[in-house]
């Protein structure tokens, strides 16, 4: 089966590109993932949702459990290219107040720039 995270690192700063679909199926991958990620040193993860349609009540729990273990270990996590549907799920959990959200990957990466992360 065709692993359905795709992963690039920029730096110091672990990007998990999008995918149409969050399922659960994502996310069981992605909870297999993080754990040898955060083992590996990676402390400073953002969620791109440029192709992202939805995503599952399940992988919110994923990525605000990520935010906790990356702010625990000095990094944090942070989301971009958030399409309207997705900040509507967002803003209902409140989740939109928990985490930083940019425009794009780009400027994202740049929000990481004064904590030195990218090299």
């Amino acid at each position: 089966m065709k692993p359905k995270v795709v992963i690039k690192k920029i730096g110091d700063v672990t990007i998990f590109a999008s995918t149409r679909v969050m399922d659960i199926d994502y996310v069981d991958e992605l909870k297999q993932i993080i754990p040898n990620l955060l083992d590996a040193g990676c402390r400073n993860f953002i969620f791109n949702f440029e192709r992202t349609d939805i995503f599952c009540s399940t992988a919110l729990g994923v990525m605000v459990t990520l935010k906790k273990m990356a702010q625990e270990n000095g990094g944090d996590t942070r989301l971009c290219n958030v399409n309207y549907t997705l900040m509507q799920i967002l803003e209902n959990t409140h989740l939109n107040e928990m985490f930083r959200i940019y425009d794009t990957e780009k400027e994202t990466l740049e929000s990481f720039l004064d904590k030195k992360v990218l090299s």
